[in-house]
């Protein structure tokens, strides 16, 4: 496989995406994406002080990268934008039904065609293998580089979930009852995952039952995080492991929530004047979103 594509300080002036420290919390804040020509940066603590970056297109769907990289697919088209640090946007010439960011600010896209192809922002691209015959409904990337794979293919109420550990070529299928209809990687490895009732699963790589709390408890219910909340179309996670939810499910409100790394009690609303369509953790310090 080729290695990843790297972006150089002396080349672009950007500077390079970096791992963050584990021990580094980012700020509580995420990216909204509403249909309009504006994406908003809510943060958790200051709801009612949005910070709104304009689009030279309607945002359809959001992806925030290590680094301060923006990734967007427009309304109605979902052709590709990209945002580097201190850069305008740019269109990058490739339709995609479904978006990731990598560890180092790359995007991680399903193309129209079905292909997986890893894009960085000047659009140097490689293609990455899909497993065959397999169609992807969602990708999430980890801060390792591996990848969690929603395919087509249907299982309970939602789809069948592959894993590919970091390195490896190969997607292994995740046994039952993991089922999915929309992923997002945390910073344990682990993978939170909506799955047909607008509920939030963490999912382990290796399937049910691989947790260090398994098998404690009979009726343990430690791996469910939607308590208190019903509809969430859309779970993203942050570098501390915080969450933002996004629900609207059929016969529910469409609002927006956060739940804290370190909370005890569930997710909470967060007021917001929009109405979301797409939502990513950001991925910047308290310090980069108060002077940007």
């Amino acid at each position: 496989m080729t290695e990843l594509l790297k972006l150089r300080r002396r080349d672009t002036g950007v500077p390079e995406p970096h791992r963050r420290d584990a021990a580094v919390r980012s700020a509580p804040a995420v990216w909204v994406a509403t249909g309009s020509h504006d994406i908003s940066l809510i943060h958790a603590d200051l709801p009612e002080r949005p910070r709104r970056v304009c689009t030279p297109f309607m945002a359809r769907v959001v992806r925030c990268g290590e680094g301060g990289f923006l990734w967007a697919l427009d309304h109605p088209d979902l052709r590709l934008w990209v945002r580097a640090p201190g850069a305008v946007w740019s269109r990058l010439g490739i339709v995609a039904r479904r978006l990731a960011a990598g560890p180092r600010g790359e995007a991680w896209v399903v193309t129209d065609d079905g292909q997986l192809l890893v894009v960085d922002w000047r659009n140097a691209r490689r293609e990455e293998r899909l497993p065959e015959h397999i169609g992807a409904q969602d990708i999430a990337v980890s801060w390792d580089g591996a990848v969690w794979l929603l395919t087509d293919v249907l299982r309970g109420s939602g789809y069948l979930v592959q894993h590919r550990d970091a390195g490896s070529e190969s997607f292994t299928e995740l046994p039952p009852p993991a089922t999915a209809v929309a992923l997002s990687a945390s910073p344990e490895g682990y993978a939170w995952a909506v799955n047909g009732h607008g509920a939030i699963w963490v999912l382990h790589p290796r399937g049910a039952g691989n947790m260090p709390h398994c098998g404690l408890d009979p009726s343990c219910r430690r791996c469910r995080r939607s308590d208190g909340i019903a509809g969430v179309m859309e779970v993203t996670i942050g570098s501390d492991g915080s969450a933002w939810a996004m629900t609207g499910r059929v016969g529910t409100e469409r609002a927006l929530f956060f739940r804290d790394a370190e909370a005890s009690d569930g997710f909470r609303r967060v007021s917001f004047a929009g109405r979301p369509l797409s939502i990513a953790a950001s991925f910047s310090s308290a310090e980069e979103l108060t002077h940007e």
